[in-house]
């Protein structure tokens, strides 16, 4: 929560007669600020993509949740050893259907790049989208596939 004292809110401090007095103003300002601070706190979890992210020797293996967006509404790239994964999310009811009464869902784009050790065989990789989670299988360059060698 937003509070203009910051971390001393908890703290034991002696307070002059100065801090005594602005002390009843500091905590309506933190009142008065607390429902926009929550409403930030969670706008920025909604732009976060939560992921997962495997390696094996032949490719990396991503999962990334995205609720609530469509399959249409997602965007990958990849270049070189990069990937980008780009989202927009938003209202799916018109300004026609009636008048509206409440608005708390988010509306925005968010993405997320990852950079990973080998090349990515763009040609091979691939992307499906299943219940809020896109998940992209990248397979490495032939070039970026570790050898094991044999130790003799």
């Amino acid at each position: 929560m937003f509070s203009i004292r910051g971390d001393l809110s908890m703290a034991t401090t002696s307070m002059t007669p100065v801090q005594r007095l602005f002390r009843p103003f500091e905590d309506d300002i933190d009142r008065m600020f607390a429902p926009l601070s929550r409403r930030f706190e969670r706008d920025i979890a909604e732009l976060e993509m939560r992921s997962d992210v495997l390696e094996d020797d032949t490719r990396y293996l991503v999962d990334v949740d995205l609720p609530g967006v469509r399959k249409s509404d997602i965007d990958v790239a990849v270049a070189g050893n990069s990937v980008t994964v780009q989202a927009q999310f938003g209202d799916r009811t018109s300004d026609t259907a009636g008048k509206r009464l409440q608005k708390e869902r988010t509306v925005g784009e968010c993405f997320r790049s990852y950079t990973f050790a080998s090349e990515i065989d763009a040609a091979r990789a691939s992307a499906t989208f299943e219940h809020g989670v896109l998940t992209l299988t990248l397979p490495k360059a032939d070039g970026a596939r570790a050898k094991h060698l044999r130790v003799s």
